[in-house]
């Protein structure tokens, strides 16, 4: 350790600020002068020119070898719509050796304008240009050396280079298994690739650094004369003379027979390395452009041993994505956390693996590619969506075992796309002991919302070195002549209670009919945009509500305006009116006919589309199928996700009959995905027992709702009628279950103090289960508590699935009712029913009888009805009793 006493002398206009340059960037270093930007000086400070000598005392320890970057956060605020601004950073090489670098930018949050916009802090300050003391820091000189300058464009020397396309189909390199490298022009038709040269390597595994499209890094396995794995090797092809350079034999990196067990991806200015070895356990590496190679780690989790590997970096996300096989010969897609090598399966793509995968990724169209080997002569390119998993067979390759596909990776600076910030020279090297001070530029002029915006830089400085991170903030400041509106949306559940508020509304902003800005509202039904004085109209709406509008909301100067809006359920909300509640009392005679009127009021936001039924008898009997206590104590689901079956088996008692199953009961457990879609069929079990084919009665389709929350009643929209005795099936299909997207939506419970065993089943198709899907499945049908081979821990329980009916006599001989069918319009839309009471070949007593609104796929709705037939002798009587109950 040594240190250098310096003395400068340093012109300060306008203010200065001593701050601790240790806690800034990590060194033991004395007081460091800084200058706060313009921005930061208040309108009433008098400047002045102050002339001070400064005594820096610099403590230089090269051996810990971190690259120092001053200063250690980022911060700049600019008016919406002012000049861009530039200031500096300073990244300092104590190292006796050259440094690498290479600045990521990440997008981190935005956080929209507020009245308090955060001050700027002065040590946080980028330096200006024009104001930068230059040599701050004695002891490391300017000396720079290959800095490139992303703004120049090197030549386009051939054919290759001239054509590369960065729009949706991408060019890229191709290399097959026994050296040949290929150019493509178009992604989308890989048949049309060129061969370029041979390079008689056995090559794994390739990819393009930086925006240098001549140079191609190859990554091939060196065998002896006996066939003896000795290494694995880095090259450098110049593609458009054909020289190719031996970097370095990677050493460290494990080794595994079978194609496909090496593979690396390029990020900004070095490469991920992904390799198994003899255990097929899969580890993570970094790896500069030198073949220098540092172990991050295991990948653990979903990935932790999977075959056949390609591997891809997404800047934005700052996150690794790797294509290999999983059970049952599956192809998943996993992601990888390049710091921690934690990994988790995100999809299963829609096609089966069939050999070696290879994959690259294009930042502007946000797709994966992927040459996959179907054969040995037959390799195809599929484009893959990685936020769904779904892919598209592009073409096929030329004839050859193509095994490591390189695209374009197009994007913001340092990859990372935050539009805001941009550096000169975002990569290249620092000798030994010397700095490097780099231009930072911020702009506003993309940027159509003020606010405060978040990014990280990470910088890369080596292989051997942690990342160095450096927050960054940008505050965009709202002119005076904005405003803002601000808000929360709120959702009504039907019949217009319970209100909460609504994630992802749609909110847009309309001036003279034409849509000026649309967005989504927060995960706390809020949102704000800001824009120029002026008036506007506000529309709202969600999925299952009613559209919500504000017309002519003036926004003034500097004005925060805040609203909250409530949408209401785009549903119906059925009642009686009480003033027309009747009985019909009849005196005894052939012709005596009595005309009631009854009405029904929809009070709800949307349209009631109902039909109305007789039911004979005063009162239904109600029956439950259920064979649970109600709660659940494990949740069952399929290991990599996908389409399950899950049903109860209950007896229909022939004291019910006619019974009419009209509506399943279902709770959801905390391991499903709210709003995914369901099917519930219903079968009749044969003679042959559960296990032979049953007859499929009917079904109703819905959706997963109130997670964790109880039953869910889903009302059958055509009930199911059984005039005998049986034993049934009410079964579950969870219809976007899909391999690679796990969920457990079969809640079990193991708790009935005593079980009904052997009535809840659970079973699997090999292909997508059938509309009316088919019991028992194909693929796999099972008791719940004989899937588990360990007889001491088994699913001993039944499924939380019940079903609600009831029984009655028929329609109502005496009463005519008009009409049967009807829609009711909202808002308090009325319906007035004509009940016609005919007492002729009826016996004097009482008849009774209800009418069903039925409004699905709401529960009905009941209204009694009542017919007194009397003698003669007691016409005295009032003819109709009004408000009866």
């Amino acid at each position: 350790m040594k240190a250098k006493r310096i003395l400068l002398s340093a012109l300060i206009v306008g203010v200065f600020v001593f701050t601790n340059f240790s806690s800034a960037v990590g060194m033991g270093v004395a007081n460091q002068l800084s200058l706060a930007s313009t921005d930061a000086i208040p309108s009433n400070h008098i400047e002045e020119s102050v002339e001070k000598d400064i005594e820096i005392t610099l403590q230089e320890d090269p051996e810990t070898g971190e690259l120092i970057v001053e200063p250690g956060i980022l911060e700049r605020t600019i008016f919406l719509g002012d000049d861009d601004e530039t200031g500096t950073i300073t990244i300092h090489n104590p190292r006796n050796e050259v440094a690498e670098y290479a600045i990521t930018i990440l997008n981190r949050d935005f956080v929209p304008y507020a009245e308090n916009t955060p001050e700027i802090s002065s040590d946080h300050l980028i330096h200006d240009v024009s104001k930068d003391p230059s040599n701050l820091l004695a002891g490391f000189s300017s000396g720079i050396k290959n800095i490139e300058n992303e703004n120049q464009k090197f030549a386009l020397a051939s054919k290759q280079l001239e054509n590369m396309n960065l729009q949706n189909c991408p060019s890229l390199y191709t290399v097959n298994r026994t050296g040949g490298v290929f150019f493509t022009p178009n992604a989308c038709n890989p048949s049309d690739s060129e061969f370029l040269w041979n390079t008689n390597l056995l090559l794994k595994t390739t990819d393009i650094l930086f925006d240098d499209y001549q140079t191609l890094y190859l990554g091939s396995e060196l065998y002896d004369d006996e066939s003896n794995f000795q290494s694995y090797n880095l090259y450098e092809l110049d593609t458009i003379t054909g020289e190719l350079t031996h970097v370095k034999a990677l050493e460290g990196i494990p080794h595994t027979s079978g194609v496909g067990a090496f593979s690396f991806t390029a990020a900004y200015g070095f490469f991920y390395v992904i390799a198994l070895d003899n255990n097929h356990e899969a580890k993570l590496y970094k790896m500069s452009k030198f073949g220098d190679i540092s172990f991050i780690g295991p990948i653990t989790g979903d990935h932790a041993t999977v075959l056949s590997i390609g591997l891809l970096y997404v800047p934005k996300e700052d996150m690794l994505y790797s294509i290999g096989q999983g059970p049952g010969d599956s192809t998943n897609i996993y992601s990888i956390n390049p710091d921690t090598a934690e990994s988790k399966l995100e999809w299963n793509c829609d096609f089966q693996r069939q050999f070696v995968m290879s994959l690259d990724y294009d930042e502007e169209t946000e797709t994966a590619y992927a040459s996959h080997i179907l054969r040995i002569t037959t390799t195809e390119l599929r484009e893959i969506n990685l936020k769904t998993g779904r892919s598209e067979r592009l073409g096929y390759y030329p004839r050859g075992n193509f095994v490591s596909v390189a695209v374009k990776a197009y994007g913001g600076v340092g990859g990372g796309g935050v539009p805001w910030i941009q550096f000169d020279q975002s990569h290249g090297e620092i000798e030994a002991q010397s700095s490097l001070t780099t231009n930072v530029h911020f702009s506003a002029r993309g940027i159509d919302q003020p606010g405060t915006y978040y990014a990280e830089i990470k910088m890369y400085t080596g292989v051997d070195y942690e990342f160095v991170r450096i927050p960054v903030k940008f505050n965009v400041v709202r002119p005076y002549n904005w405003g803002t509106i601000k808000g929360t949306v709120y959702g009504l559940e039907r019949c217009d209670v319970n209100p909460a508020e609504i994630s992802n509304a749609t909110v847009q902003i309309i001036k003279d009919e034409e849509v000026l800005a649309e967005f989504p509202t927060d995960a706390n039904g809020s949102f704000s945009y800001s824009l120029i004085e002026g008036v506007y109209d506000l529309k709202i709406n969600a999925e299952d509500f009613v559209e919500e509008g504000i017309q002519e909301l003036l926004v003034g100067k500097s004005e925060d305006i805040n609203l909250d809006i409530t949408l209401r359920d785009c549903s119906s909300c059925l009642n009686f009116d009480p003033d027309y509640s009747s009985v019909g009392i009849i005196p005894l005679g052939p012709d005596l006919i009595l005309n009631e009127k009854l009405k029904v009021v929809n009070s709800g936001a949307c349209d009631a589309i109902v039909e109305i039924e007789e039911k004979n008898g005063a009162e239904s009997r109600n029956y439950e199928l259920a064979i649970d206590d109600g709660t659940y104590e494990n949740l069952i689901g399929m290991v990599d996700g996908g389409e399950i079956i899950w049903a109860n088996e209950f007896t229909i008692d022939p004291s019910w009959v006619p019974f009419t199953l009209e509506s399943v009961q279902i709770s959801w457990g905390t391991l499903v995905r709210p709003e995914d879609r369901i099917t519930i069929a219903v079968y009749k079990i044969g003679e042959g027992g559960p296990r032979e084919p049953a007859q499929f009665l009917g079904k109703q389709d819905g959706k997963i709702t109130k997670i964790d929350s109880g039953f869910v009643d889903y009302v059958f929209r055509e009930p199911i009628t059984f005039m005998e005795a049986t034993d049934i099936f009410i079964a579950v299909v969870n219809r976007d279950g899909v391999v690679g997207k796990r969920d457990y939506p079969a809640a079990l419970d193991m708790s009935t103090p005593e079980l009904i065993l052997e009535k809840s089943w659970i079973g699997y198709e090999f292909a997508p289960i059938a509309d009316e899907p088919q019991v028992p499945p194909s693929g796999f049908w099972e008791i719940i508590e004989n899937i588990s081979a360990d007889p001491f821990n088994r699913f001993w329980g039944n499924w939380l699935i019940r079903g609600k009916g009831s029984t009655h006599e028929g329609d109502i001989a005496w009463l005519t009712v008009d009409p049967t069918a009807a829609v009711v319009p909202a808002d308090g839309g009325e319906l007035e029913l004509d009940l016609i009471f005919d007492p002729n070949g009826l016996e004097t007593g009482s008849y009774h009888g209800r009418l069903m609104i039925n409004d699905w796929p709401y529960p009905r709705i009941t209204y009694p009805v009542e017919m007194n037939i009397l003698p003669f002798e007691a016409l005295y009587l009032p003819l109709i009793l009004r408000n009866f109950q």
